[in-house]
């Protein structure tokens, strides 16, 4: 349903971008014929009266070009936002098979024993973590000894 949408929107966009288009042409056109006729109006003074009802008219199509400029930038808004929230259905969908997931995975961990084997794990590392300091101050020490041991036969 929303990629229909999103297809009738951008069917929408291509034909105001025509329309963009043909104003901006017209535009164009309206400031060439407003210079010719300056160009008589230096000549003929009445003509004065056809470039302000030229100017009025490039006035109408610049404010015509706005308003659908605007209208452009709306849709595509519009096309963005249903974007966004088949994004957030997506997402929605995700979670609740994270949920399923979740839940069916606590079904198969009891969590009370996996605090016990959590903290069992932890007093054996923080054990094995001491003896492994002793066992490497002994090696330290030895080390040192065996340097020690024969300048102490030279004397």
């Amino acid at each position: 349903m929303s990629k229909r949408w999103i297809k009738e929107l951008k069917h929408q966009q291509r034909e105001l971008q025509q329309q963009i288009r043909k104003a901006e042409r017209v535009i164009l056109k309206l400031k060439l014929e407003m210079k010719k006729e300056a160009k008589k109006a230096k000549k003929e003074p009445a003509l004065v009266i056809a470039i302000k009802i030229l100017a009025k008219g490039l006035v109408r199509c610049n404010k015509n070009l706005e308003r659908l400029y605007t209208l452009k930038t709306q849709i595509n808004s519009i096309i963005l936002g249903i974007k966004e929230q088949q994004a957030n259905i997506k997402i929605s969908k995700m979670l609740e098979a994270s949920a399923v997931v979740s839940a069916k995975m606590n079904e198969l961990i009891k969590i009370s024993e996996a605090k016990q084997w959590t903290t069992d794990m932890a007093m054996e590392m923080q054990k094995m973590g001491l003896i492994q300091e002793v066992c490497q101050d002994l090696t330290n020490k030895t080390k040192y000894y065996k340097y020690l041991l024969p300048m102490s036969n030279n004397e």
